[in-house]
């Protein structure tokens, strides 16, 4: 089997990190949630830094849909939907202490 991460929606803060949502689509086989991940300019334009996991899903029945920062950049808005519209979608909010 095959697992490709599939790029579902991305923001760029105000600092240049640039945060992605994956969804694999294979959550529900691999028991495994979809993650957001957060790449860190590098010194090399177009070229990141680093690349790491902010944060990942653990309900394998959800998928991140989108992702963007409030106007202040104190907060990271991620849209959630459940695969099978079972009205369980969310808007979480992160936000900076």
């Amino acid at each position: 089997m095959v697992h490709r991460n599939v790029t579902v929606a991305a923001a760029l803060d105000h600092t240049g990190r640039l945060f992605i949502t994956e969804d694999p689509g294979s959550a529900g086989s691999t028991g495994q949630g979809d993650d957001i991940w957060v790449a860190t300019p590098g010194d090399d334009p177009g070229q990141a830094g680093s690349v790491s996991r902010f944060a990942s899903l653990t309900d394998c029945s959800a998928e991140p849909t989108g992702i963007y920062f409030d106007k202040s950049n104190g907060t990271l808005f991620v849209d959630i939907q459940h695969r099978g519209g079972d009205g369980q979608d969310k808007t979480l909010a992160v936000r900076r202490e």
